[in-house]
């Protein structure tokens, strides 16, 4: 959502509803504003002196599509503000909690429609209603049709809370093959040690707080602060307990003890634990004063939060908590699994066993599970990971669906089936509605030097191959240099092995070839996606060499149509990290499977899958409608030993070869290919100009309907 839109609509439900109140406050923040804009002005000045400064050609070409940290932090404070319990002037709806059910939204029949989200802050701000709230309470009353994202369904903390599916609803999961791992992670618990150091001080400021105010109060009745009603002395042995936890955490050898199994790699240590072993790591734990802090939170008056905040001097009270809150869910998961052992602090009657009772894992259950502590330099964390999407699958079937489908491009029916452990009774695999001569996919095994054969070959130990960095950049350029019209995606399988192509491209100018046909763009960030933003600005040129990653925003996220993308190129198969600790269980968890069940799917059959439904969906960004077309290049033998793997549709055009020494004939045909196709289907902007005309001549039919009627709320 646009910040300023979002901030635009609150300012002009304060002007109307708040404008008294908050006056004096406002300036006094205004003044602090002032001197934040000065030492903003004096950073500009510096920027403006780095922009003078001339760049090296090496770093010309390298744009880093990181989002705008500038925008960035400022649309974070905007939300922040928004959601303030210490400044007046936040949002009314979040503050009074005006979207529950006493709230009266009128005249639903008229907005039958579906609207975008500028249409409904435009009607939001105008008739002085939220249009988030709106939405929500539209979903529950009248909605016949719902679109959310998967974790309004599938986690049961936020489907609860929003209560909008009922039972017997029919659910459409789009892109499916993301379902899995999506369910995996959502009952996947993880707790690091720095974050167990923040729940220390939090405590502590607890503790400290009641200590030094309790004194004030003249009875129980006398108080509205909910904080006086916490246990001083629990508070306070819970402290130690975490105190020396984190310090026999840190200071044991656990590379000594043989009772765990470990996993190393370049990246950190993995120590696995059984279940046993676990639990009682964390049995010193009171769980019960977790789960008060939480109930307590929640009960605090918007004046008791503020008078915390400021005593603790604390920048954000609510991620706090929800730090608290994590552990309480790591805790009280952890206790759900049902063992020989009994060391679980939670009592019968409490409200964290009446919440755990329906969750109790079994025997059976916990081979769905691992739990291991993970060890780097700087960091430590538990974690309880799953392995297994069908026991969050079953979760999700509780709520009793009518029906439940599942679509995607890429996904493989029979293996989803096996990963959800369901059947389904109906299969449908339809051909894709392009016409197969608006496409083609090279593979390209290897090439012919002086009679000899040499493969390409992508694995770990050939990505240092610097003779087949040198080819693979030279073949790029060519690949390039044949489609005059139209961008090209190259994807690589990690940022490691493209930050090391481009650096030996940059020392043998190859980069400068790509600069004089295409404009280039680099993705050589792990950290973060890429810029919406930006990445349509660059996109409008239709001219760009984009390389990017496997499994990033690019390869799934962002639309490339049309002469956004006439060719795609797949730098080897994208095989998942062999010494991932979750790659290793779950390859582990699949063949035991197997063996009991005798379903033909094993832990090499999901890794091959794995990283051939990555490559498919990177293929996929070629074509994105009826009449659009392209080329696909994938290089490496690996796709040639996976060829049945790759997407239906994607299957029947495939031609495999071998590059020689002169390719110019295959280049040249390329060329001619896309040529005849852009003959044949034309470029359609104009149509698409047309089409925003006839948009823009509904919505202002809409606004003027909308004009002579009344508010959706009654104050």
């Amino acid at each position: 959502m646009d910040c300023s839109l979002l901030n635009d609509f609150c300012e002009n439900i304060r002007g109307k509803n708040n404008k008294n109140k908050i006056k004096n406050r406002k300036q006094k923040e205004e003044e602090e504003e002032e001197k934040e804009e000065e030492t903003e002005e004096e950073k500009e000045e510096e920027k403006e002196k780095e922009k003078e400064e001339p760049e090296s050609d090496s770093e010309s070409t390298i744009i880093y599509y990181e989002k705008d940290k500038e925008k960035d932090i400022k649309g974070n404070k905007e939300i922040q503000n928004l959601l303030s319990f210490k400044k007046l002037d936040s949002c009314i709806y979040y503050r009074k909690k005006e979207y529950n059910q006493n709230d009266s939204i009128k005249k639903y029949k008229k907005y039958n429609h579906l609207q975008d989200i500028e249409d409904l802050l435009k009607k939001g701000k105008d008739n002085i209603f939220c249009p988030y709230f709106f939405n929500i309470h539209k979903s529950k009353r009248c909605a016949n049709l719902t679109i959310m994202t998967y974790n309004y369904i599938l986690n049961p903390f936020i489907r609860k809370k929003l209560d909008i599916i009922e039972k017997n609803s029919i659910i459409i999961f789009d892109e499916a093959h993301n379902i899995c791992s999506i369910l995996e992670n959502l009952d996947t618990k993880i707790i690091n040690i720095n974050n167990l150091e923040n729940i220390q001080d939090l405590l502590q400021i607890y503790l400290d707080f009641i200590n030094e105010n309790k004194q004030d109060i003249i009875s129980e009745d006398d108080f509205s602060n909910k904080i006086f009603e916490l246990n001083e002395n629990e508070i306070n042995n819970e402290i130690t307990i975490i105190k020396n936890f984190i310090k026999e955490i840190k200071e044991y050898n656990w590379d000594e003890d043989k009772q765990l199994e470990k996993i190393k790699n370049s990246e950190n240590t993995t120590y696995v634990f059984e279940i046993d072993y676990f639990k009682k790591i964390f049995q010193k734990f009171n769980i019960e004063i977790y789960y008060d802090i939480i109930t307590n939170y929640k009960a605090l008056k918007n004046d008791d939060k503020k008078e915390l905040i400021e005593y603790g001097r604390i920048k954000d009270l609510d991620k706090l908590v929800n730090k608290i809150r994590n552990f309480y869910e790591f805790l009280g998961e952890l206790n759900s699994f049902k063992i020989s052992i009994n060391e679980s602090n939670i009592n019968e009657n409490t409200e964290t066993k009446r919440k755990y009772k329906n969750k109790q894992i079994t025997n059976e259950n916990i081979n769905s599970f691992r739990f291991i502590l993970k060890k780097t330099e700087k960091r430590m964390s538990f974690e309880i990971i799953c392995i297994d999407a069908s026991y969050g699958f079953k979760k999700y079937l509780s709520i009793n669906p009518y029906s439940t489908i599942l679509t995607s491009g890429t996904l493989s029916i029979d293996s989803l089936q096996n990963l959800l452990d369901e059947p389904f009774y109906e299969k449908l695999n339809n051909d894709h509605v392009l016409n197969n001569e608006q496409f083609k996919i090279d593979i390209i095994k290897g090439y012919i030097n002086d009679d000899k054969i040499n493969k390409f070959s992508f694995n770990y130990k050939s990505r240092n191959n610097i003779q087949q960095i040198k080819l693979l950049g030279n073949e790029i350029y060519n690949l390039a240099n044949s489609v005059q019209i139209g961008g090209i995606l190259v994807f690589f399988q990690s940022y490691e092995y493209l930050k090391k192509c481009y650096q030996k491209w940059l020392e043998d100018k190859i980069i400068q070839k790509f600069e004089s046909i295409k404009d280039v763009i680099v993705d050589i960030n792990s950290n973060k996606d890429f810029s919406e933003e930006l990445i349509l600005k660059t996109k409008k040129n239709k001219n760009l060499l984009l390389f990017t990653v496997y499994r990033g925003k690019n390869s799934e996220g962002i639309n490339f149509a049309d002469d956004e993308a006439r060719m795609v190129i797949c730098i080897g198969v994208p095989y998942p990290n062999l010494s991932d600790p979750k790659v290793i269980f779950k390859r582990d968890f699949l063949d035991k499977k197997n063996k009991i069940k005798d379903s033909g799917f094993t832990g090499d059959i999901w890794y091959k899958e794995e990283a051939m439904n990555a490559a498919n969906q990177s293929l996929g960004r070629l074509i994105r409608h009826k009449d659009d077309y392209g080329i696909m290049i994938c290089f490496g033998i690996e796709f040639y030993y996976n060829i049945d793997k790759l997407s239906k549709w994607i299957r029947k055009n495939k031609n495999q070869l071998w590059l020689k020494d002169n390719n110019k004939m295959y280049y040249e045909e390329l060329n001619k290919f896309l040529t005849n196709l852009r003959a044949k289907f034309p470029p359609k902007s104009q149509n698409l100009e047309n089409i925003n005309e006839s948009i823009d001549d509904i919505r202002e039919d809409d606004e003027s309907d909308y004009d002579n009627e009344d508010s959706y709320y009654d104050y």
